[in-house]
């Protein structure tokens, strides 16, 4: 991971509080701000535009956190990947249209819905339904939508209007194939996480505790349950999770700590708070402005902490590799806020 170019840029630039920044890999990120966006890539030590979208040109746009845009104007819908074309397709232009996590809903004015899902590979959730339930036709799409891991969900409505909830889950974590979960007739809300885990959430009147909720894997084997509806909640990492608001549950539905208000828990096992990360060892910590946060996964074992303060975003590798005093090529304000955050 070359930091380096990340601290030179966003270290000599100022952006407004409702500025976005994507970070998508080691080379290629968006910024959305002032009616654009504008998508870069670090080119050894250059910084080039590849592409910018004014969003005055189209009735719709939405940028992703996988690296997927959608676009859409006068009944064509086009999604980029890294600032680059690789799908188009046709919308009646009367549609109304609705932004999921990584998915957008098309409701037509017969209130018909269909979901196109941002992602590897390009399927609608009627295409799913065709082919992986096996219903030709006679089905309507209630509820929707998709994860960062690439796993889907959807609530299928039958010609004898009965309604069911099934997870489509990729095999083996790739894209291109799914796995079929269908989900206890008492759900009623799903909740997909990052890793492919996901919590179904019940009620049924047919039992003496009509509520309750449980976390399941990517295969549909429950981890852990709970009898209160709400009582297993992801953290803002949307990997970990707490129980009751008592104890935190990472990806394998063990409990690993007491909750003690933690925001996310990176990769690493670092906890982060509304104002601090405890590193865990030698007590280590850290401190930052608080706020809002990111974390982005660059495929490695370690995330990329990102916050907004004063006008600038700031960039903190969460990894015991950067735990050395490190020199940053830039202003000494810059410098001084990402050494505090790695408890330098």
């Amino acid at each position: 991971m070359n930091l380096e170019n990340y601290y030179q840029y966003f270290s000599t630039r100022q952006f407004p509080r409702d500025a976005q920044v994507y970070l998508w890999d080691d080379t290629h990120f968006a910024i959305e701000k002032d009616g654009m966006v504008r998508v870069f890539l670090f080119n050894e030590n250059e910084c080039d535009e590849v592409t910018v979208f004014f969003k005055s040109q189209f009735d719709y746009i939405r940028v992703f956190e996988n690296g997927h845009i959608l676009t859409a104007s006068k009944g064509e819908a086009s999604v980029y990947y890294l600032g680059k074309l690789c799908h188009s397709f046709e919308y009646k232009p009367t549609c109304n249209l609705v932004s999921l996590h990584n998915a957008v809903k098309f409701i037509d004015v017969s209130n018909k819905t269909e979901i196109f899902f941002v992602g590897r590979p390009y399927k609608t959730a009627s295409e799913l339904v065709s082919t992986y339930l096996e219903m030709k036709d006679g089905f309507t799409i209630l509820q929707g939508d998709g994860s960062d891991f690439g796993s889907v969900f959807l609530k299928v409505q039958t010609k004898d209007a009965s309604s069911a909830w099934y997870v489509f889950s990729p095999l083996e974590q790739k894209k291109t194939d799914f796995a079929v979960i269908r989900l206890p007739n008492e759900t009623n809300q799903v909740e997909l996480l990052k890793n492919g885990n996901f919590i179904v959430r019940f009620w049924s009147c047919f039992t003496s505790s009509p509520f309750g909720c449980a976390l399941y894997d990517s295969k549909g084997t429950p981890l852990l349950s709970s009898v209160e509806e709400f009582g297993i909640m992801p953290l803002a990492d949307k990997c970990h999770c707490v129980y009751q608001n008592a104890l935190l549950v990472d990806e394998n539905g063990s409990f690993i700590d007491e909750y003690r208000n933690e925001l996310a828990v990176s990769k690493n096992g670092y906890k982060i708070y509304a104002y601090t990360i405890d590193y865990g060892s030698k007590n280590r910590k850290g401190f930052w402005p608080g706020k809002t946060f990111k974390l982005s996964n660059f495929k490695s074992n370690s995330d990329l902490f990102c916050f907004w303060n004063s006008g600038r975003f700031f960039m903190v590798p969460l990894s015991e590799e950067f735990f050395v005093p490190i020199k940053i090529h830039c202003d000494r304000q810059y410098a001084m806020r990402v050494k505090q955050v790695l408890g330098l």
